[in-house]
């Protein structure tokens, strides 16, 4: 007997819902349509998602490359610099941003610096 199309579908759904990546309780509708645009998004989640952590990865390898250890920041920079870096590379990942005053210069100046910075800024608000 030939490999279906329902089996792939089922094969698929199957795998998604191992890898805990689907609701058990979406899973078992047996409308093709609505199980193909489920692992559509699943895909697009996950794409979205290795994105923002290699964007992690980077923002955290850039940093380092500019002062060679995390206790560099605190050094240069006071211990408050090291804690919003750590809070900016979380907002990295979850696409969202951290407050900085405009008045912490040493800071944005940092940023400003490393070869991504206008990147990394898009997760900075400034407030004055």
């Amino acid at each position: 007997m030939a490999y279906s199309s329902s089996d792939f579908q089922g094969d698929v759904i199957n795998h998604l819902l191992e890898l805990e990546l689907l609701p058990h309780e979406l899973a078992d509708d047996e409308d093709a349509e609505r199980s193909a645009k489920l692992v559509k998004d699943v895909i697009s989640d996950l794409l979205i998602d290795s994105r923002r952590v290699g964007d992690a990865l980077k923002f955290h390898d850039e940093l380092l490359e500019s002062v060679e250890t995390l206790t560099g920041i605190a050094e240069q920079h006071g211990v408050i610099a090291l804690a919003n870096v750590n809070y900016l590379q979380s907002a990295i990942l979850r696409d969202t941003n951290i407050e900085l005053a405009s008045t912490d210069k040493g800071q944005l100046d940092m940023l400003r610096g490393l070869p991504s910075g206008e990147q990394w800024l898009k997760h900075v608000t400034i407030v004055d």
